[in-house]
């Protein structure tokens, strides 16, 4: 099997850049500029974004490390597929996430708070 060290320099590079970007994506929505907590809600959306970012990160992780193996072995350790498949899931978790957050904290998107009923007016009063 040929060893294809421009691929695993590749991977390499690609996969700390995508790590951060999580780490970043994940700090964006967590502090305002105010560094008080956004008021996005911690509904099943929200809740599933940041489980995204989180897995967007760990792979991003395990392809750096992957690649890293590959090189200080110069050889194809492990399954060059596999590894791309991992760094494309990764990207795409990143993305995913950082649109339902994104969408989550825009104006329109907020649950309209529920007004209280309006009283009927009273009825006036003819005047003779």
């Amino acid at each position: 099997m040929e060893y294809h060290e421009a691929l695993w320099v590749v991977i390499g590079t690609a996969a700390p850049v995508i790590a951060l970007a999580a780490v970043v994506a994940l700090g964006q929505f967590s502090l305002s500029p105010e560094k008080k907590r956004v008021t996005i809600g911690y509904g099943l959306v929200t809740i599933a974004a940041y489980l995204m970012l989180g897995a967007s990160f760990l792979l991003a992780i395990a392809v750096f490390t992957f690649a890293l193996d590959g090189l200080s072995n110069k050889a194809d350790v492990w399954n060059r597929s596999t590894v791309g498949i991992m760094a494309i899931w990764s990207i795409s978790l990143l993305f995913i996430a950082t649109m339902l957050l994104q969408f989550r904290s825009l104006p329109w998107s907020k649950p309209r708070s529920r007004a209280t009923p309006r009283k009927p007016p009273e009825s006036q009063e003819r005047r003779t």
